[in-house]
């Protein structure tokens, strides 16, 4: 889009004022490039009455992403009934954050929602590939998924640049997976950053949610 504000591959302008005015201005506040997860977000947004009315009041997707949203959960959903899965993996084993879900607990818990609440597809999302590869293999065709979606191990998708753009289609893709997320019949992941997305767009308010508790990891690697 010809800019370097990266805000503006996937949203809206907040304001009336571009990055240039901004920086020549006088008067600014600048924040530190750090995430202040203990300070409000705690990884549940969805929690915070102010964090809900400044996403409500100024965060408006791209048209074009909200259009490709549209022809993908025509294509892929069908109007059946859908449960959404968002199953984290890779660097989420090794920092300080709710402790993931294993792989074999992630299939007993949608074997057990399919069978008790009658879905007819899975929505998989995940960015880790032996994730991937097993819900794949186990689900087989009851399964739906992005195809072009990056998945790798460990660290890889936010230390290596495997692909022309790939930090910018790596946002692009989770902003259009998340909203895919938000309008599924049934949504399963653990606490984190994407649940917390997916309550705030509510864009399915007949949604049934579920939660997988592992508790919180003070910062210690998991092993597998």
């Amino acid at each position: 889009k010809k800019t370097l504000n990266s805000w503006n591959y996937y949203f809206k302008p907040v304001s009336e004022y571009s990055l240039d005015e901004v920086y020549k201005s006088k008067n600014i506040l600048l924040t530190l490039s750090k995430f202040y997860s203990d300070v409000d977000f705690k990884y549940q947004i969805q929690d915070s009455k102010r964090l809900i009315q400044i996403y409500e009041k100024y965060i408006k997707i791209d048209t074009k992403i909200k259009r490709i949203v549209e022809i993908l959960e025509k294509k892929l959903f069908q109007q059946k009934k859908i449960l959404g899965v968002h199953f984290r993996g890779t660097s989420y084993k090794y920092g300080r954050n709710p402790y993931p879900a294993t792989i074999d607990q992630m299939k007993n818990q949608i074997y057990k929602i399919m069978k008790s609440d009658n879905y007819d597809k899975i929505f998989l999302v995940t960015e880790d590939i032996k994730h991937f590869d097993a819900l794949k293999k186990e689900f087989n065709d009851s399964l739906i998924y992005l195809k072009n979606s990056f998945r790798s191990t460990g660290k890889v998708a936010f230390t290596t640049y495997p692909r022309l753009n790939h930090r910018y289609k790596l946002g692009r893709d989770l902003l259009i997976e998340t909203c895919l997320l938000s309008k599924c019949d049934g949504y399963i992941d653990t606490k984190g950053n994407i649940r917390g997305a997916v309550l705030n767009m509510n864009l399915n308010n007949k949604q049934k949610r579920y939660l997988i508790d592992n508790g919180f990891n003070p910062g210690l690697p998991l092993l597998g």
